[in-house]
C-alpha cells in the first residue's frame, strides 16, 4: 500500500490474547484504551496534503468497514445496524466504541459507562470529527463547535466544561482531565484541569503565539504538529526541562522535518519527512519498532505505554515496552489494504479499510397523492464505484421497465400507483466487487384525491301564487325554484305588513323546484302582531311575502319576493 492511501490513526495498545471480530462489513474491535487522533501525509508534503488532511473524517470516498482484533471480549462489538454501513471515523475508549457513519450519525456502542449515552442534541449536529478518552468523549460541528459529554465534576473543571463561545474548531483531543481544540486560525485552545492526584502538569499551558495543523493528547502531556513542520509540546515530557520534561529530540525541531505527532502516556513519537520515526519521553530508545527497512507513513499514540506505526506496505508495527503483546499482530486481510483510518486501544487494533458501503441513503420529498410529483435524491456510497444507478419503487418491486438505466429524480404518481407504498433505490456497481444497494424510507401509501367539486348552477326563486281565505283564515303561498339542475332542497320563507313579521317558517323545494307554505289562522296572527286596534278587520292591508332558497350542493342559492293585499 502507498502512502497515499493513509489517512489518519489513532489509539494505543496494550497486551492481552488474540482475537478477531468482523460483523457484515463490520469487523468487533473488542476493548480499548484512550485514544489520540494524529493524521499523517506522505514523506515531505505538507501535512494538510494527506487525504482527509487535518480535518477528519476521512472523505465518504475513502470511508468503509471496520476491522478489529486483538484481546478477547465482545464489550466493543459493533451493532448489527452498522453492517454494511460505511463508516468514516472511530474513536476508542477503555471499553466503548464511536462511530460516524457517511450519513453523518454519530454511533457508540460497547460496556455501559460515561462516554456511551450520547447527547440527544448530538443527533442534529452535522459532525466532522470525533474525540474520546477512557471517561470523556465529544464532537466537533462543521460550523465549528464543540460538545464533550461524559464524566464531569461539580468540583473541579474536566473536559466537559467546553469555553463558553468556542468556536472555529477543527480538531479535538481529550486526555485525562483536560480538552484540547485547533481552531481554524492555528491556535489551539485547553480548557480543563492542570493535573490530578495533587500533581500539576501545566498540560494547559499551551505555548503562546503557537500556531499547529494536528493537535495529540495523552496523560498530561500534549503536542502540536506546527504549521512550519516541527513538533510543540506542553505538560508532563512536553519538551520543557527536568526529569519528566527533557528536551525534545532535535530532529523534532527542524522546519518541515515533521509530518505527524502522537502523544503516549509518558512520552510521545513522531512521524519524520524521511519515513523514520523519533521517540521520546520515559523509555527512550526501547520505544522504536523494527520495520524491517520500511517507511513509515502514519502513527498513533493514546492513554498507554505503546504506540502503532503504519508502513508503506500497509503492516502495523507497535512500538514502546506495551508493545510486545503477539495479539496485535496484523492479520493477513489488513496487510497491504486501502488503510484509511485506524484506532488502537489496550490490547485491540481497529482498521477502517476503504470498501464500498453505503453512505447517505436515498431520499424522497413531496406528497404520496395520485397527481402529486415526487422527487428524489440518490444514495451515497463509500470506495468510489464506477456507477451508480437509481429507480423508483411501487411496494418494493421495480416501476417500469428494470432495464431502461437510472429513473429520472422525478416521478408523477399515476391513479395505477394508488394505495403503494413508494420508494427510491441506488445501487452502486465496480468492477470485480458486489454491487451495493440503498434504498429510501417508503411514502405513505398513495393516496386518491376526492373528486373535484363542479361548479354551482345558478337559480331563480319565484312567488307564482297567494291565495287567502275569507277574513284572512289561511294564507297559502306557492312558488317556484328554477335551475338547470335538480334544486331540491329547502328554502325560508316570510310574510311581513309594514315592519312587522307575521309569519317566518322553513319550507321543502321538491326536486322539481315548487315548494309552498300554508299559513292558518292568518288574520288573528296579523291583529296580533300588528297590534291593530281594530279586532274585526285589523288584518286587511298590503302584505309582502319572501322566500330565500337556501341553495344544495349544485345549485346556487337565490331569493325572489312578491306583495299580496287582504281586502276582506
Amino acid at each position: 500500500m502507498g502512502e497515499e492511501e493513509v489517512v489518519a490513526m489513532r489509539g494505543a495498545v496494550g497486551r492481552r490474547s488474540a482475537r478477531r471480530l468482523r460483523v457484515g462489513g463490520v469487523a468487533a474491535v473488542t476493548a480499548a484504551l484512550t485514544v489520540s487522533l494524529v493524521t499523517a501525509a506522505p514523506a515531505g508534503a505538507d501535512p494538510a496534503s494527506a487525504v482527509g488532511g487535518q480535518n477528519l473524517p476521512v472523505p465518504l470516498e475513502r470511508a468503509g468497514g471496520f476491522v478489529g482484533w486483538g484481546s478477547p471480549g465482545d464489550a466493543l462489538t459493533p451493532p448489527a445496524s452498522l453492517d454494511g454501513v460505511a463508516l468514516r471515523e472511530v474513536a476508542l475508549t477503555a471499553e466503548t466504541a464511536l462511530a460516524l457513519t457517511g450519513d453523518g450519525r454519530v454511533v457508540v456502542w460497547g460496556v455501559d459507562g460515561q462516554t456511551n449515552v450520547i447527547p440527544a442534541s448530538v443527533g442534529s449536529l452535522d459532525v466532522v470529527d470525533l474525540a474520546a478518552s477512557s471517561i470523556n468523549a465529544g464532537v466537533v460541528t462543521r460550523d465549528g463547535r464543540v460538545v464533550v459529554w461524559g464524566a464531569s465534576s461539580s468540583t473541579k473543571e474536566d473536559p466537559t466544561d467546553v469555553p463558553a463561545g468556542l468556536s472555529g474548531v477543527t480538531q479535538l483531543a481529550i486526555a485525562h482531565t483536560s480538552a484540547f481544540a485547533l481552531k481554524d486560525d492555528g491556535s489551539v485552545v485547553a480548557w480543563g484541569r492542570q493535573g490530578d492526584l495533587g500533581v500539576v502538569t501545566g498540560v494547559l499551558e499551551v505555548p503562546d503565539g503557537l500556531r499547529a495543523s494536528a493537535i495529540s493528547a495523552a496523560d498530561f502531556n500534549a503536542y502540536a504538529l506546527t504549521t512550519d513542520g516541527t513538533v510543540a509540546g506542553w505538560g508532563r515530557w512536553g519538551g520543557g526541562g527536568g526529569d519528566s520534561n527533557a528536551p525534545l529530540p532535535a530532529a523534532t525541531q527542524i522546519p518541515g522535518n515533521v509530518t505527524a505527532v502522537a502523544a503516549i502516556q509518558q512520552g510521545g513519537v513522531a512521524l519524520l519527512a524521511d519515513g523514520s520515526i523519533t521517540a521520546w519521553g520515559l523509555y527512550g530508545a526501547e520505544m522504536y519498532p523494527d520495520l524491517g527497512g520500511k517507511r513509515a507513513v502514519a502513527i498513533a499514540g493514546g492513554l498507554a505505554d505503546a504506540y502503532a506505526v503504519l508502513d508503506e506496505d500497509g503492516v502495523l508495527h507497535f512500538g514502546g515496552p506495551g508493545a510486545v503483546d503477539p495479539a496485535l499482530v496484523s492479520p493477513a486481510e489488513v496487510v497491504g489494504a486501502p488503510v484509511a483510518q485506524f484506532a488502537v486501544g489496550g490490547g485491540q487494533v481497529g482498521v477502517i479499510q476503504t470498501e464500498m458501503l453505503r453512505g447517505s441513503a436515498p431520499t424522497v420529498a413531496g406528497t404520496a397523492r395520485v397527481g402529486s410529483v415526487l422527487t428524489a435524491t440518490p444514495g451515497t456510497f463509500s470506495g468510489e464505484p464506477d456507477e451508480v444507478s437509481s429507480r423508483w419503487l411501487a411496494d418494493g418491486q421495480p416501476i417500469g421497465d428494470p432495464a431502461s438505466g437510472t429513473a429520472p429524480a422525478s416521478l408523477t404518481l399515476g391513479a395505477d400507483l394508488a394505495g403503494k407504498r413508494i420508494s427510491y433505490e441506488s445501487t452502486a456497481t465496480k468492477d470485480g466487487v458486489e454491487p451495493v444497494v440503498s434504498t429510501s424510507v417508503q411514502t405513505a401509501a398513495v393516496s386518491v384525491p376526492p373528486p373535484p367539486v363542479p361548479a354551482k348552477v345558478a337559480s331563480m326563486t319565484a312567488v307564482t301564487k297567494v291565495k287567502i281565505k275569507k277574513a284572512a283564515k289561511k294564507v297559502m303561498v306557492k312558488g317556484a325554484v328554477n335551475a338547470a339542475a335538480s334544486p331540491a332542497g329547502q328554502a325560508q320563507v316570510s310574510i311581513v305588513k309594514g315592519k312587522k313579521t307575521i309569519v317566518t317558517a322553513t319550507v321543502p323545494v321538491a326536486a322539481d323546484g315548487s315548494f309552498k307554505l300554508v299559513a292558518k289562522k292568518f288574520g288573528k296572527k296579523a291583529i296580533k302582531k300588528t297590534k291593530a286596534k281594530n279586532k274585526a278587520t285589523g288584518y286587511r292591508g298590503k302584505y309582502q311575502v319572501t322566500v330565500t332558497y337556501d341553495g344544495n350542493g349544485g345549485v346556487s342559492a337565490s331569493s325572489g319576493a312578491a306583495t299580496f293585499k287582504v281586502k276582506k
